[in-house]
């Protein structure tokens, strides 16, 4: 959801007029270049998404190699990708399904919680809550079932059945980043008074640490039009008929 201030009400045919509009594109696993929809949202701020259909069973099973899960949900819409940049920042944020879907492995998440009041800065690809454990209305008459068979081994859990995920998004260094490598005649000519190149400076790098400022949801108001909404869906799954499990970003 895009919400700000703006004299100007372009629609989203004027945003493909403008001469800010970037056409860019990229190349996804398992297979498939993607085109971007852009959307200038301020002075110094972009958004770009993509809207595709679920993948095919035989791209499932092409992206069950690359996944750290042992599964993925029945519907899985693995090309579907949101962006926020800030090319005077070098900053871009990223909303990736499958790495969503990753965070659902246990030892991926121990491996990357931190917490807060014992760290100033927090590295890029942190999390900061562990997601509570989601049980079915008998879990507890299923789990002490004795079954005397030799034959049958009890494992343990690598991963949440839910897809319940801590994932909040991937930040990264603009110019390090796939949607700048594989587009960077285009965003040199978008830019052309900035030097991609030794963008490392000290102020044009960020740092993600902890703060008390709030979601400004006073702009949220009546007095805020919504100028622009989208709503695009990253993966479904009915959990074996015990509920429904959805990820999305609007």
């Amino acid at each position: 959801m895009v919400d700000h201030k703006n004299t100007q009400k372009d629609s989203d045919q004027d945003y493909k007029k403008a001469k800010d509009y970037l056409d860019l594109h990229i190349k996804l696993e398992p297979g498939a270049l993607i085109n971007l929809e852009h959307m200038k949202v301020e002075q110094e701020w972009d958004f770009f998404y993509n809207n595709q259909k679920m993948l095919s069973s035989k791209e499932l099973d092409l992206l069950m190699d690359k996944i750290k899960t042992n599964r993925l949900p029945d519907m899985f819409f693995g090309y579907n990708r949101f962006f926020i940049t800030n090319v005077k920042h070098n900053f871009i944020l990223e909303i990736d399904p499958i790495q969503m879907v990753d965070l659902c492995h246990f030892n991926e998440r121990n491996s990357r919680f931190i917490k807060f009041d014992e760290y100033n800065v927090i590295k890029k690809d942190s999390i900061y809550y562990i997601p509570n454990e989601i049980k079915v209305q008998f879990w507890d008459k299923w789990k002490n079932i004795k079954v005397d068979r030799t034959d049958i081994q009890k494992k343990d859990p690598t991963s949440d059945w839910t897809f319940t995920t801590a994932y909040m998004g991937g930040i990264s260094k603009l110019n390090e980043h796939k949607v700048f490598e594989e587009n960077s005649e285009k965003f040199k000519i978008q830019y052309n008074n900035i030097d991609f190149e030794n963008k490392n400076s000290e102020n044009d790098l960020f740092i993600i640490e902890p703060t008390k400022e709030e979601l400004p949801l006073d702009k949220l108001g009546r007095e805020n039009p919504i100028l622009h909404y989208t709503e695009v869906n990253l993966f479904d799954d009915e959990l074996n008929d015990n509920g429904l499990a959805q990820g999305n970003f609007r």
